[in-house]
């Protein structure tokens, strides 16, 4: 009886049929592996949107710093633009920025900004200044809170 098993066995070898039959478990333990690791691959990588992608988290100027000459009308103003800053990250579509309206204020009275609401300013040197004069933006964003950001300009 051992030796008859045996025999079917080796036939069954020969024959291809057990081959057969562990290549079609192989490759359907290999296609699962597969769609799994692809699964993975595109929830780490953006299957699906983030729920706070956009978010409004607060404003920028730009630009941060610049200069200006006040003995030349050519080169004695810079424009100064609030860009809202928008939550973004993995999973979620590229943002475009976008500016929004803001109240302005210079600290040093060497600038002179126009307008002082909108969602960008002109600010002129009107006299040189020692240092940087902070050049401020605050808006009232659709949360409903009050951000603040600042640039700098050096008049000579």
């Amino acid at each position: 009886n051992f030796r008859f098993t045996g025999c079917r066995l080796f036939q069954q070898m020969t024959s291809g049929s057990l081959l057969r039959r562990s290549t079609v478990s192989l490759s359907r333990i290999l296609l699962a592996i597969f769609v799994s690791m692809v699964f993975v691959f595109t929830e780490a990588c953006g299957g699906r949107q983030a729920t706070n992608c956009g978010n409004i988290t607060g404003i920028t100027v730009s630009p941060l710093f610049a200069t200006a000459d006040h003995a030349d009308p050519d080169t004695s103003q810079q424009i100064f633009t609030s860009i809202l800053v928008l939550q973004g990250g993995p999973g979620c579509p590229e943002l475009t920025p976008a500016s929004t309206v803001s109240t302005w204020t210079a600290n040093d009275p060497a600038v002179q900004l126009s307008p002082t609401t909108g969602e960008s300013t002109t600010a002129t040197c009107v006299a040189a200044a020692p240092g940087n004069i902070t050049i401020t933006a605050t808006a009232t964003l659709s949360t409903g809170q009050v951000s603040t950001a600042h640039g700098s300009l050096f008049c000579r």
